[in-house]
């Protein structure tokens, strides 16, 4: 019977909630969601406010995004940072796969690029706190004036012509490792949309609501 029972949580699909912080102002929070969406993940969303005590994160719940996971027949399992819970539906994607269920890999498909993907993802997760602190989400606004590059810090800039070096090895190794295997290149950083490129577009969105992009891009 244990068996049976393993087999039975292995392929009945998880319903998930997402707890974030409004995503017009939260970041790692819209990386998740967007992997939900764009992969067309069924889940709920739970939003909660900085500043607005009726709207506050429960006890528990202040350190987000938090993924709460639900299985019949299994405990209930809760996932934070978003990294982390990317890679835990990385996973969940992979095994409806191999049940012959629905589900597109959510990460590259490749090993060589999903490597690069990986690491890439790491690198936005921990990494380029300048740029981060010089230009924090807000994805409502748009900022007038001269332009980007002439308002960043040095160290800021510095962290978005590395971004911009970055992204060009990724797409350059892409376009010769696709060609190579004889797969089509959809033009985002290691070929298909991953969890790399939703790592990253809340960058490329910050800084085309301050005006415009640096001239490099």
């Amino acid at each position: 019977m244990a068996d049976n029972n393993n087999n039975n949580n292995a392929t009945s699909k998880p319903s998930y909630t997402l707890h974030v912080y409004y995503t017009r102002y939260s970041s790692w929070g819209a990386r998740v969601q967007l992997v939900l969406a764009h992969f067309e993940i069924p889940h709920t969303v739970r939003y909660y406010n900085f500043t607005d005590p009726a709207l506050a994160a429960p006890a528990g719940l202040q350190t987000l995004p938090v993924l709460d996971v639900a299985v019949p027949d299994s405990p209930p399992l809760r996932v934070a940072d978003s990294l982390a819970i990317c890679e835990f539906l990385a996973e969940q994607q992979q095994q409806q796969q191999q049940h012959h269920q629905d589900g597109r890999p959510l990460w590259p498909r490749d090993a060589h690029l999903r490597a690069l993907a990986r690491a890439a993802a790491a690198r936005m997760h921990s990494g380029f706190a300048a740029l981060r602190a010089a230009c924090p989400s807000n994805f409502v606004a748009r900022f007038a004036g001269p332009g980007l590059p002439a308002r960043l810090p040095a160290a800021a800039a510095e962290d978005v012509r590395r971004l911009g070096e970055l992204w060009g090895g990724l797409r350059a190794v892409a376009r010769e490792r696709l060609a190579l295997l004889g797969e089509a290149d959809e033009g985002f950083l290691c070929g298909a949309f991953s969890i790399a490129d939703a790592f990253f577009w809340p960058v490329l969105w910050t800084m085309n609501g301050r005006h415009r992009f640096p001239a490099a891009f």
